[in-house]
């Protein structure tokens, strides 16, 4: 009797699973669109540099940073479909705005898929391990209960 109920556990797990890998894998790149919210991508760009250069460069809004540029960085066409209304992005050397361990998974999957300058580093990409968190915390509080 308790063989059947773990194993029917078991499958109604893997079932939800699946389910929620489907609800979140269907149009991952289209919504929100890109550049609605350039944080992905400063995230993604951290890691990125972290990887290559040593030291984190992103997006930031403070203007303490003494290494701060302003530059057109178009990843997925983000000036073309009017999402960052034409502004520049503003981009600190080194940047230190939050923990780093979030571009650096994002940067990191980037960096595997081959992207290796900011441009590269698109929402198809950057998107893809945040769905896997995602899926894998389902599966985690399904456990816990």
């Amino acid at each position: 009797m308790k063989k059947k109920t773990l194993l029917g556990i078991f499958v109604a797990l893997i079932i939800v699973l699946v389910f929620a890998y489907r609800l979140r894998i269907d149009g991952f790149a289209t919504v929100p669109f890109p550049g609605e919210s350039t944080d992905e991508y400063s995230n993604a760009w951290v890691g990125m540099s972290l990887i290559e250069l040593g030291y984190p460069v992103g997006i930031s809004g403070m203007p303490v940073y003494p290494n701060l540029s302003f530059r057109y960085i178009n990843t997925d066409r983000i000036y073309s479909s009017n999402t960052v209304m034409g502004n520049t992005l503003p981009i600190a050397s080194p940047w230190f705005d939050h923990p780093p361990l979030m571009g650096v998974v994002t940067g990191g999957f980037a960096y595997l898929r081959g992207a290796r300058v900011f441009e590269d580093a698109a929402v198809a990409i950057i998107r893809k391990p945040v769905i896997w968190a995602a899926v894998a915390s389902i599966g985690l509080v399904c456990w816990l209960g």
